[in-house]
């Protein structure tokens, strides 16, 4: 028998008595391992696989933006023409942010490997039958599928097998059970309540919350649409603006589960004349991956969110920060700029800008304004230095309990686009793996009784497919002095921690930052790659030993300060390092406030 070429860990689709397996994914092989099931198969080969180089990251994040970019220039025609309407392509390109180029990374991803390893005279496999295809609602299920699910791999790899080798193909007809797709338990933004009381006793808090009413029974100026600012900083711009400025929940769509329409899909993804191999297996893949809310159910959403702005006719600008991951908040704004609302984009939690291939190169141009975390660069027309409204911080405690907080991310088998910012996912993740395994084989049993290892939010956590990283650290997990992977943010714990190390670049190394609380940062040299202009952005948090690229050697300095942190923390250069980098990136809350309330005000 030949090995059997497999893509997921979808296990009922594999060739029954199979002994020998081929594997595009490390992560298969982890999953054989963690469940012992590895010793069913005499041989289980993985594919080549390493984290890319910048020059591969480059070739790669290139082909794929060519690829988005050209199929952009035709996609808003094809869902006018769909629709009978002529909103054109800005439209269009606001709705569907940057989620259509993720899916153009997900094929990517498949047919790079497919391309490479697929023999079919070579090995054996199954495909799903077509009619167990999954067309997903929207694009949160889009990214669960094809994302973080096997099931969505399977389908991708079916449709690449179907239209390239459809006379070697065995298929697999069994109803799809449950556990082959992820269960999409994101919750979204824009559902999220975020108003809370925060006064401190009876009277002031129904005075807030009466006013709050009045307030809101004006008709606002600025719409706040899925940013994530902290309460007091919503209640703050409520009554400094006197109610120009407020909070939007967008209204409840529900998606309807009516078969799709094949004819209307066929038509969004016929080939164009000059399609190559990798065009006409995106475009075959999109006739079922297209969600329904742009194909079967546009109709009925547009009339929705119109019909819910109507409400607001002195809407001139609207705010939001997480619309390029959530549709409907893209779909809103949309709307909005049709209806002559300008968008201001306040920059997510995080610094991106640094890195290779960033995504920001796709928001710049579709925003008004573009409101940094406070970084500057007068190469972007519409950049505005800004600050950041969200709940960095925590109120500090009296005493601290926990001697060492290791704060870790989480493995994600599949990153959702080419570029440098996921230096915890994807082909990243074993080089992530081994920079953790290599710094906890050099603490001594001592030092890990002192530490808590934070972990990432079970209930976030849960609806990813990744690694599991508590078994691959088991030998040192076990012998901590607890393991976190509750609902309460890492910076609460934070808080409570004498000294922090976190192991990845995102939201968590900057709360602890902000905190001023002694920080060690473990960075992944082969997953971390810099835009020109950006590659001194850590030097000086590398030279006073903030930032650490040996893992080894950032275990032995963590033991030679564990005892002491703060003298570290307080030295001069230290002091000097922290400040210079929050000053060039991080700019004050109330810049971002006064601009927006400037904003509110404005009669352009």
């Amino acid at each position: 028998m030949k090995p059997n070429f497999v893509v997921s860990t979808y296990r009922q689709i594999w060739i029954s008595g199979a002994k020998k397996i081929f594997a595009v994914e490390p992560y298969i092989r982890h999953e054989l391992e963690r469940t012992g099931q590895i010793l069913l198969y005499d041989e289980v080969v993985i594919a080549p696989s390493v984290a890319l180089s910048r020059e591969e990251l480059e070739s790669d994040n290139q082909f794929v933006d060519q690829k988005f970019c050209r199929y952009m220039e035709f996609i808003p025609e094809r869902l006018d023409a769909l629709h009978g309407t002529d909103y054109g392509s800005a439209f269009w390109r606001k709705s569907l942010s940057i989620a259509l180029l993720r899916h153009v990374t997900y094929c990517f991803q498949m047919f790079k490997s497919c391309e490479a390893w697929l023999k079919p005279g070579k090995y054996d496999f199954r495909v799903l039958d077509e009619s167990l295809y999954r067309v997903p609602l929207d694009f949160d299920e889009h990214r669960m599928t094809f994302q973080n699910s096997d099931f969505g791999q399977e389908q991708l790899f079916s449709a690449y097998c179907r239209l390239f080798y459809p006379e070697t193909i065995q298929f697999f007809s069994e109803p799809q059970p449950n556990s082959g797709l992820a269960q999409l338990s994101v919750a979204r933004a824009s559902k999220n309540v975020f108003e809370r009381l925060f006064a401190k006793n009876l009277f002031s808090r129904l005075t807030k919350v009466l006013g709050r009413r009045i307030l809101k029974a004006r008709s606002p100026t600025v719409a706040v649409i899925n940013s994530f600012f902290s309460a007091q900083n919503f209640d703050k711009l409520l009554f400094r603006s006197w109610g120009r400025i407020q909070n939007f929940i967008l209204p409840s769509i529900v998606l309807t589960e009516n078969a799709p329409d094949w004819e209307k899909r066929r038509q969004f993804s016929i080939p164009e004349a000059d399609f190559d191999r990798f065009d006409r297996f995106v475009f075959d893949t999109l006739r079922h991956a297209m969600p329904k809310a742009f194909i079967e159910d546009f109709a009925d959403i547009n009339t929705t969110l119109n019909r819910h702005f109507d409400l607001y006719p002195k809407l001139n600008r609207v705010v939001s920060e997480a619309w390029i991951g959530d549709m409907y908040s893209a779909m809103a704004i949309a709307i909005l700029e049709q209806r002559g609302v300008k968008h201001i984009f306040n920059e997510h939690n995080y610094i991106a800008h640094a890195f290779v291939g960033n995504n920001l190169k796709y928001l710049y141009p579709q925003v008004n304004k573009f409101v940094s975390l406070g970084w500057k660069d007068s190469s972007i027309p519409n950049l505005v230095p800004g600050g950041s409204l969200f709940n960095w911080l925590e109120e500090p405690v009296k005493s601290k309990d926990i001697d060492l907080l290791f704060v870790s991310s989480i493995p994600i088998v599949r990153a959702p686009e080419v570029n440098s910012c996921y230096g915890e996912s994807g082909r990243n993740v074993e080089s992530y793996l081994q920079m953790n395994l290599r710094f906890f084989g050099i603490l001594a049993e001592s030092t890990l009784a002192r530490m808590t290892f934070r972990a990432y939010p079970a209930h976030v956590s849960k609806s990813f497919q990744a690694w599991d990283q508590r078994y691959i650290l088991r030998n040192f997990i076990d012998k901590v002095h607890q393991f976190d992977d509750g609902p309460s943010p890492s910076r609460v714990l934070m808080q409570r921690s004498r000294l922090v190390v976190v192991n990845y670049i995102s939201t968590a190394y900057l709360e602890a930052l902000l905190a001023d609380i002694p920080t060690v940062v473990l960075f992944n040299r082969s997953a971390y790659f810099f835009e020109e202009g950006y590659k001194a952005i850590f030097d000086r948090l590398f030279e006073t030993k903030i930032f650490h690229s040996d893992p080894e050697e950032a275990a032995v300095f963590i033991e030679s300060i564990l005892d002491d942190p703060d003298h570290w923390w307080k030295s001069a250069d230290v002091r000097n390092a922290r400040s210079a980098f929050l000053d060039e990136n991080m700019g004050s809350p109330q810049i971002l406030c006064n601009y927006l309330l400037a904003a509110a005000v404005a009669k352009d």
